[in-house]
């Protein structure tokens, strides 16, 4: 079996200190958190029952790859320690094996892991964020989050740690690119004889103002239970193969406390977090946050999928932080054509003031009114009831995979799901 990692070996003495650092930092992360673990309760699989396929994507210290099989062997002795498969979990292990290949051929996971190079002195931070990644997913349910559906067996905290997860197939930053070709066709003359009744570029706006709502609603999820996720981004976010929004990549989110200890509702977080051109000021300047740092970066987002042009496009790194994240705060300039609403809510999220700032909940009602006053809205209701299900379900509790029966399946005959016995 071809090895997951793109690894130059470590000595000993240092994977025993890195993995030591690594569990420290992550330890850290959740030290005012009360919640259990739940990624304890998720199915558990070996590198070696895994037939990987092509990469999915890279960044720094993590690579996604697809899933092209799932070769189950319910060998305890893969566990690599002492417990062993329970019932539930057995079935839940067969069960992904069985679904992992569409009937189209098209997999459905992505294995997501580290990528560690001898000398790398973040690789201990990167290690925790995965783990952290795991934890957070474990525990958060939503239609536009990308799901959690197994983690790697063998302790935690070694460098060859995977998880697995929904495969995700059309990124955000692509879709806003087909958004300005597509606005691009419909100018113009011809563009006006070709959409003589305006009904497609009410469509176009409509996508862009439910794109924004369900990664909103996102947001606001994560934001009732107490996380701040940090690194909001277009690359961040992606569609399924039904074309739902999936907010992933949950390795620099953070649990808050249960009582902020501060009168101001502010924290001292790690500043300097996620990517400069979405990054709050107080963020970048190394300044006690709240949640209130993704309504910035979520307003920044708006902004580009509403102009379908990329926030801050010609500002170099120094720019955004002489310019942007201090006087004169340059900001986007909002095109007259959308809703006064809308364009004074997002004046207001972007602001350098936190307390100026409305809550997710705000952001999310808004741009719930907008969309349902969209000319296209009613129209589109006739022809998508807008359910946003996923293939199967998992309860950690019975450590079992259900088929959700409201999904929209291309492949339902041939899909095999399990009953809680």
């Amino acid at each position: 079996m071809t090895s997951f990692l793109s690894t130059e070996h470590f000595n000993n003495d240092d994977e025993s200190r890195t993995y030591e650092q690594a569990r420290i930092y992550h330890a850290q992360s959740f030290e005012s958190s009360s919640r259990r673990d739940l990624s304890l309760d998720y199915p558990r699989i070996s590198a070696e029952e895994v037939t990987r396929g092509k990469i999915l994507g890279q960044g720094g210290f993590a690579e996604v790859y697809e899933i092209k099989g799932l070769d189950i062997r319910n060998d305890p002795t893969l566990l690599k320690q002492s417990s062993s498969f329970s019932s539930g979990e057995s079935q839940s292990r067969s069960f992904l094996s069985q679904n992992c290949i569409r009937d189209d051929q098209e997999s459905r996971y992505a294995l997501k892991t580290l990528i560690c190079k001898a000398g790398d002195k973040n690789i201990n931070q990167a290690l925790s964020d995965l783990v952290t990644e795991a934890r957070i997913l474990a525990e958060v349910r939503h239609p536009n989050i990308i799901k959690l559906l197994a983690v790697s067996s063998g302790e935690r905290f070694q460098k060859d740690f995977f998880i697995v997860v929904d495969k995700l197939h059309d990124p955000l930053d692509k879709r806003i690119e087909r958004w300005r070709l597509d606005y691009k066709r419909l100018k113009g003359l011809s563009g006006r004889l070709y959409d003589w009744t305006g009904k497609k570029r009410a469509f176009l706006f409509l996508d862009r103002l439910e794109t924004a709502y369900h990664l909103g609603s996102a947001l606001e999820y994560l934001h009732r239970k107490r996380i701040v996720y940090r690194d909001l981004k277009p690359e961040n976010v992606a569609f399924d193969m039904h074309g739902d929004l999936k907010l992933f990549d949950f390795g620099l989110a953070k649990v808050l406390p249960e009582i902020c200890p501060n009168r101001d509702g502010l924290y001292k977080l790690t500043g300097k977090t996620g990517t400069l051109r979405y990054q709050a000021p107080e963020v970048a300047l190394g300044l006690p946050y709240n949640k209130s740092c993704d309504v910035y970066s979520f307003a920044i987002l708006l902004w580009e999928m509403l102009s379908m042009k990329r926030a801050f496009e010609l500002y170099s790194a120094e720019d955004i932080k002489g310019m942007v994240f201090v006087a004169p705060y340059k900001r986007p300039q909002r095109s007259k054509k959308w809703h006064v609403t809308l364009r004074d809510q997002m004046h207001r999220a972007w602001s350098p003031r936190i307390r100026d700032r409305p809550i997710m909940n705000d952001l999310v009602n808004m741009l719930e009114d907008q969309r349902t006053k969209c000319p296209a809205y009613k129209e589109k209701i006739k022809m998508n009831d807008e359910s946003h299900h996923s293939d199967f379900i998992y309860n950690p509790t019975t450590r079992m995979f259900y088929q959700n029966p409201k999904a929209r399946h291309s492949d339902t005959d041939s899909s095999s799901y399990l009953l809680d016995q």
